[in-house]
Order: structure tokens, then sequence, then C-alpha cells
């Protein structure tokens, strides 16, 4: 399918749902920088720094919230089909067409 064609809602939240622990995993995949090689990380660890690099300094109960994984493949559709649902047919077409490629990039960046 190309990013042309038309997405229903359901289409799009099964390919989205079919992408993402894909993409996930291609991510974890990403050498961690030599700096930071020696400290034993975990993913968890990066998702944890990632949050506050991004959101700033946050409460332990705050942190606890943002890396909340319980019930996720049904959080996930649900946070997907809320948004998918809310844009046209093409519109859903070109977010998983743009996940498909940010795939294909990590799997190129990856390798090298």
């Amino acid at each position: 399918m190309n990013s042309n064609d038309e997405m229903t809602t359901t289409q799009a939240v099964r390919s989205m749902l079919l992408l993402m622990p894909r993409l996930v995993g291609r991510a974890k995949r990403l050498p961690v920088p030599d700096a930071m090689r020696g400290l034993d990380l975990a993913p968890r660890h990066l998702a944890l720094l990632a949050h506050l690099q991004y959101d700033g300094p946050l409460t332990v109960s705050q942190l606890a919230s943002r890396l909340e994984v319980t019930q996720w493949l049904s959080g996930s559709a649900a946070a997907w089909t809320e948004v998918l649902a809310a844009r046209t047919p093409r519109e859903r077409s070109t977010i998983v067409a743009a996940m498909r490629a940010y795939e294909a990039a990590l799997d190129k960046h990856a390798s090298t």
C-alpha cells in the first residue's frame, strides 16, 4: 500500500499495531553511545532518560505514570483508534507510510 491509498480506521489501527513493535525493536538495536556503554542501562532506563530529556525535571510519581505499560496493547489500540478515526483515509495512509519510512530508516542506520 502506498501513501496515496486511502485506509479505513480499522486498517490503519491494524497497521500501526503491527508496525509499532517492529519500530521499537529496531530502535532498541541502535547502538548505545560510547559514554553510556559501561552504565549497564536497560531499555526502561533509556525511556526514563528520554522523558527527562524532553520533559525536564519530573517527580518520581510523574515518571512512574509516564512509564506505565500495563494493558499497553489495548491502551495503544484505543489511542491509535482515537487519533486515526479523526483523520481522513488519506491522512491515515500518510501516517502509516511515514512510520514505515521511519522503520526503514532505523534499519539503514542500525547497520552503519
